[in-house]
């Protein structure tokens, strides 16, 4: 699908670049700055549940209202995935250790569902707050039965999804702070090495950024108490709807041009 992205601009001071790009699993895309013949390499240094959750929101946004639940749904089970190698790294086990114990759970989400609890029972001395039957079971009949969810249904579910993520990645940040820095610097190190070697050679610039704006770890305002999708989601929509509208015209030209 395609993703919006947005960064400081290298070429004028104060200002933001905005650029259309197809997300994909390496997390990172080469930049085009036609004006100036200059192309920058960026890596993602977003965690996956973080783009996951930014993909369900612009699937909302587009009325792909399956989508967007089903990505709202993975988004939070990457997340427990997330917590349960945050605690595994603050207790001092390996990143070779954990791979090793993680490939027996990493096909099975009721497990990993089970580590999740378990890893928070541990640390908190109480069961995790975590979704309903009732949201459950729309998740369910959505993903696996096919049902079509409704446009204020979805927003909900993917807002109760949000608060649940958040509220447990504050708790990380408080307490584990060390543990989240060490997978953050491995998922670098690994961007690194998934650099085409020849966009290593012709480009001017090699960047890192955060791509998500709707449920970033980056972002304090988002642990205050008071974030809710509906907000988020009418931040960006103004940034989507205008960089959607050039990709449009861009596309519309292109095909103008190759018509004749």
């Amino acid at each position: 699908m395609k993703f919006c992205i947005a960064w400081d601009s290298p070429l004028k001071a104060g200002e933001q670049e905005i650029r259309i790009c197809e997300l994909n699993n390496d997390g990172i895309y080469i930049v085009e700055y036609p004006e100036s013949g200059k192309r920058e390499v960026l890596r993602s240094l977003d965690f996956r549940f973080e783009l996951l959750f930014e993909v369900g929101s612009y699937a909302w946004l587009d009325g792909y209202y399956r989508e967007a639940v089903s990505s709202f749904a993975a988004a939070l089970e990457r997340f427990y995935e997330f917590f349960v190698e945050v605690i595994a790294r603050s207790n001092g086990v390996g990143e070779q250790q954990y791979t090793q114990c993680w490939k027996h759970l990493k096909n099975a989400s009721e497990r990993q569902f089970g580590a999740f609890i378990a890893a928070y029972a541990l640390t908190q001395g109480r069961c995790p707050e975590l979704l309903s039957d009732e949201w459950r079971g729309f998740r369910n009949n959505v993903i696996h039965k096919g049902a079509i969810p409704e446009k204020t249904r979805t927003l909900e579910y993917g807002n109760k999804v949000g608060r649940l993520i958040l509220s447990d990645m504050s708790y990380l940040l408080q307490h584990h702070r060390e543990g989240v820095a060490n997978i953050f610097s491995q998922q670098l190190k690994t961007a690194n090495t998934l650099i085409p070697a020849q966009d290593r050679l012709c480009v001017d610039r090699l960047s890192t950024a955060y791509l998500t704006h709707v449920l970033s770890h980056q972002d304090p305002s988002v642990f205050d108490g008071h974030w809710s999708l509906e907000s988020q989601l009418e931040l960006i929509r103004p940034i989507w709807l205008n960089a959607s509208a050039r990709l449009y015209n861009s596309s519309s030209r292109k095909l103008r041009e190759d018509s004749f």
